[in-house]
């Protein structure tokens, strides 16, 4: 009991808002609070207007709570930090846009709208440049459910060769893992145990590494 005692009080707390120093940009009319690797899209009161920061970076003082919603301390406004939002604030803010529209993409072709994926992962491309090696993947992905299997096995070389892709991120293993997956249902066993080799190489430990060998060995059987 009391074990359990300590975890829900544990719980309650982390439940609880929090008192925080918010740094980062507005976006496209949204705050992102924005860490070293990472950006984070704020939820704010509605009748907080950030329209006027439009670009701008900004800092907040108040209360985040769960689910990234925050609050501002009472007699505190956002504080201008810079007239522009810096570089690679806005980079890692773009990559949020682009997660968000590959994600979508992906479900969109799941579902067998093969003109509604293309579409959105056209524009999930042209968000930042080069696009990262994973917007690739789920672009080669997205070709193997559509069936274009040659267009997807192009994909897969420019992600091998690491020359037409942004590496600034560890690739995602799990992708590649999808990726080849696919290709192996498709009948192309040889892309998929080139797709399912760099997950592999992409893996960092024990998470995602029996699957995707285990994925693997199916794929070389004959």
């Amino acid at each position: 009991m009391l074990l359990l005692g300590l975890a829900l009080a544990s719980a309650a707390q982390a439940s609880k808002p929090v008192e925080a120093n918010l740094v980062g940009c507005v976006i496209g009319g949204a705050f992102y609070s924005v860490e070293p690797t990472i950006a984070y899209r704020i939820s704010l009161p509605g009748d907080l207007d950030v329209a006027p920061f439009e670009g701008k970076q900004v800092a907040m003082h108040g209360k985040l709570m769960p689910g990234d919603r925050f609050v501002l301390a009472d007699g505190e406004q956002p504080q201008v930090k810079a007239a522009t939002c810096p570089v690679k604030a806005l980079r890692l803010i773009k990559h949020n846009e682009v997660v968000d529209l590959r994600v979508a993409a992906t479900h969109a072709a799941s579902a067998g709208d093969h003109a509604g994926a293309a579409d959105l992962i056209a524009r999930a491309m042209a968000v930042l440049s080069p696009p990262s090696c994973d917007t690739f993947t789920d672009r080669a992905h997205i070709l193997v459910l559509a069936g274009d299997l040659a267009a997807a096995r192009k994909d897969l070389a420019i992600i091998k060769a690491h020359k037409k892709c942004n590496i600034d991120r560890r690739m995602n293993p799990l992708l590649l893992q999808d990726l080849g997956n696919a290709l192996r249902d498709k009948g192309d066993r040889r892309a998929a145990v080139t797709a399912l080799q760099l997950a592999l190489a992409a893996c960092d430990g024990d998470w995602c590494r029996p699957d995707i060998k285990k994925d693997l060995a199916t794929a070389k059987k004959p």
